[in-house]
């Protein structure tokens, strides 16, 4: 989830990582905005001469899912679940919550996540900022005894992948819980569960086509070196805007301009020809020799030796 403060028109919210807005500003008198915060269950906004809006993140925030895992012994004695997904939770066991990993109750049915203090006593949230989120469960039965039934909703499930499985190997239970909406565990000898989520932008075929964007500036080395008659030269740019590269004699004098535009951030290369007339009006060819390329981008200048050989 993503938050905007616009001075003129106020607070905007993208639940899709930038794709889409939607305005979020009951009670905003004052859509000037200088500054944004989120502290607990709130946002708040420094507005320009009226002071400080607030709205409670539960109402902007409305895509967060939950739903309910039923956990049922033989004798039909049950217990409901909820997990899910908060813009307020820990994500991990948190003690001043009261959470603590137990051990079920001595004697007599029972299933949880991490007991909670409170009311929560059966709920288990976890960041919705997180890309994969495991929830533990701990469970036994009462005098009906084994097998013990798993049921969940799978039309309340969001997008990505939810798997229930066993913690000894992954593999003696291994449930897709969009596709099965139960399973019945008759090994007795397993009184622990675990659900594995993995939200969609974090699986492996939504992200084998993302890059990460570089977070320095850097020349690399022509290749080849020596060359003849062509080379590649590579550069890395972590922010947008004016990149110049342009090869030079071993005397001062410009023999290229290879790059001289604006350019996004990221990866870029570059092809340099021993012939001269790919880069001037002049027909000549370069001779043997050493060169240098020069990049600068930013406030990021650097330099390279290069060899033509023929």
């Amino acid at each position: 989830n993503l938050f905007a403060g616009t001075y003129g028109t106020g607070v905007f919210l993208s639940t899709n990582n930038g794709i889409s807005w939607s305005a979020v500003n009951t009670g905003l008198a004052n859509t000037y905005v200088r500054s944004l915060a989120i502290s607990g269950t709130n946002l708040f906004a420094g507005t320009a001469g009226d002071g400080v809006w607030r709205r409670p993140l539960s109402e902007m925030i409305t895509s967060v899912w939950e739903t309910d895992l039923t956990v049922k012994d033989n004798g039909n004695i049950l217990q409901s679940l909820t997990f899910g997904q908060s813009p307020i939770a820990t994500d991990s066991i948190d003690s001043q919550l009261g959470e603590a990993v137990l051990p079920p109750t001595a004697f007599g049915f029972d299933a949880r996540f991490h007991l909670l203090t409170g009311d929560e006593s059966w709920k288990d949230y976890r960041s919705s900022n997180k890309d994969s989120v495991e929830w533990l469960i701990k469970f036994q039965p009462g005098s009906g005894g084994y097998p013990m039934t798993f049921s969940w909703d799978t039309a309340n499930l969001p997008k990505g992948s939810l798997y229930l499985k066993d913690l000894i190997t992954g593999s003696i239970v291994n449930v897709n819980m969009k596709t099965d909406s139960s399973f019945t565990l008759t090994n007795s000898g397993i009184n622990e569960l675990k659900i594995d989520y993995t939200s969609q932008a974090n699986s492996p075929t939504a992200i084998k086509d993302v890059k990460e964007l570089p977070t320095v500036f850097s020349l690399s080395q022509n290749y080849p070196n020596p060359f003849n008659p062509s080379t590649t030269i590579k550069y890395q740019i972590s922010k947008p805007g004016l990149v110049q590269l342009k090869v030079y004699d071993i005397l001062g004098r410009e023999v290229a301009t290879l790059v001289n535009e604006y350019q996004t951030a990221g990866v870029h290369s570059v092809r340099f020809s021993s012939d001269y007339k790919l880069q001037t009006s002049n027909h000549k060819q370069l001779s043997s020799g050493i060169y240098f390329y020069q990049l600068k981008a930013d406030d990021f200048v650097a330099a390279k030796k290069l060899l033509l050989l023929k």
